[in-house]
């Protein structure tokens, strides 16, 4: 009889040993699987430790650079949210890739970046801007440089002014004529061109003729005169 009961007992630890055993275990295996449990790559850049938004550094920092190439930031527009290129997420910097457009003077251009920002800062530390302008709209740009815009361009206007400012040298200056055949007009911005010619004045009655040359500068947007010069 004692000896059965000590067996009994003996089973009974043995059992309940097994349980605690098997219980731990259970309860390590899935700490265990929770630290090796891998976190999803973010698709999207989101603020960072120190409060600070790297999409909003971005999007500034392209602003800023399209400003050096004279695109106004209100004409700035973004097609989405850049997303995180893969394995920069967790570095100590984010490269973040979008894009967007602008309206520039010669029509709507688009556009590509790659933004490279300080993970403690989330200040942007590096720029590349590459234009994606489809080659249709390029072409369309180049002929546009090439042939200036003479809808609102007056010879006239341009022809006043000179007269003006050759009886304002002399009181005496008469005939005044121009050679329409000699004038020619070239773009030399995205909103202004340059007429020139050539003219000549009779400066005083019994004198011979003094022949001179002009250039005027207009806004081809509206065909207002900005400035005037003679030579000669």
């Amino acid at each position: 009889m004692p000896l059965f009961k000590a067996f009994t007992f003996r089973s009974f630890v043995l059992v309940s040993l097994c349980a605690g055993l098997c219980s731990s275990f259970s309860a390590f295996a899935q700490v265990g699987t929770s630290q090796v449990a891998s976190a999803p790559l973010p698709t999207t850049a989101k603020p960072t430790a120190t409060g600070g938004d790297p999409v909003l550094a971005c999007e500034r920092a392209a602003r800023e650079l399209l400003a050096s190439k004279g695109a106004p930031a209100a004409e700035v527009n973004f097609t989405s949210a850049p997303t995180v290129a893969p394995g920069s997420a967790g570095d100590k910097q984010l490269l973040l890739r979008g894009g967007g457009s602008y309206r520039s003077a010669e029509g709507v251009r688009t556009f590509s970046y790659n933004c490279n920002v300080d993970a403690a800062t989330s200040e942007s530390v590096g720029m590349v801007m590459r234009d994606t302008t489809p080659a249709a709209n390029k072409s369309k740009t180049a002929a546009v440089a090439r042939e200036p815009d003479l809808t609102h361009l007056s010879p006239a206007v341009c022809e006043s002014a000179v007269a003006a400012a050759l009886k304002k040298r002399s009181l005496r200056v008469a005939d005044i004529s121009f050679e329409s055949a000699t004038r020619t007009v070239k773009q030399t911005g995205p909103t202004t061109a340059e007429l020139r010619g050539r003219g000549r004045a009779l400066p005083a009655p019994g004198a011979p003729y003094n022949h001179f040359g002009f250039e005027c500068e207009f806004d081809t947007r509206d065909g207002r005169l900005l400035s005037s010069r003679l030579d000669g």
